[in-house]
């Protein structure tokens, strides 16, 4: 009995050990299969630039790209190259160079610059972005910090997350808060 105890406390050491070592590679940049979610700011040949948060204090981090990054766009196979600013962003990285890259073209964050006559203009990309108008119809279903509203409502400075449809806007979320990037049920159905 007393053996068996001193084998599982050895073995919860060398677990405790593993477990450490695999975080601090994380949180290092070490780890594989690190995974970074933003909006493009720019593609250039051989990287691109990706930022994640909220205008002046997004974060952007330049993304290495090799001959072997797999680039999907809406779920097809892509070229670097077709990547535009405004982009939502999965990044998939091993070893500081990008392996995946998925991107929505029915997905845009940014941040709300006004909101006007069935136009919604945001700042996507960060500092370094640009504003990108979404036009918008009396159907489009608005979001404020999670409650119903409508496009009137929106102010500049929120972050807002817009599902788009034949290049209108079907559903605005803008939140004083950073957007999530994931995607919600409704989007996979096509709301």
């Amino acid at each position: 009995m007393r053996v068996m105890v001193k084998v599982c406390a050895v073995m919860a050491v060398l677990m405790f050990t593993g477990i450490a070592s695999a975080q601090k590679d994380a949180a290092s940049g070490k780890g594989k299969g690190q995974m970074l979610d933003g909006r493009v700011v720019k593609v250039e040949e051989g990287k691109m630039t990706v930022a994640s948060g909220k205008g002046d204090k997004a974060k952007e981090t330049a993304v290495a790209t090799s001959d072997k990054t797999q680039v999907l766009i809406n779920g097809l196979p892509g070229k670097l190259a077709d990547l535009k600013a405004g982009q939502v962003v999965r990044v998939t990285q091993a070893s500081d160079t990008a392996t995946r890259i998925q991107a929505d073209d029915n997905l845009l964050i940014g941040e709300v610059v006004k909101a006007e006559d069935a136009k919604l203009t945001v700042h996507v990309g960060g500092q370094k972005g640009q504003d990108v108008v979404v036009a918008t119809s009396d159907k489009a279903e608005v979001l404020v910090n999670g409650a119903a509203g409508k496009l009137a409502d929106l102010k500049a400075g929120q972050m807002a997350r817009i599902s788009r449809a034949d290049e209108k806007a079907t559903r605005i979320e803008a939140s004083d808060k950073p957007a999530a990037v994931t995607k919600s049920k409704a989007d996979k159905v096509g709301k």
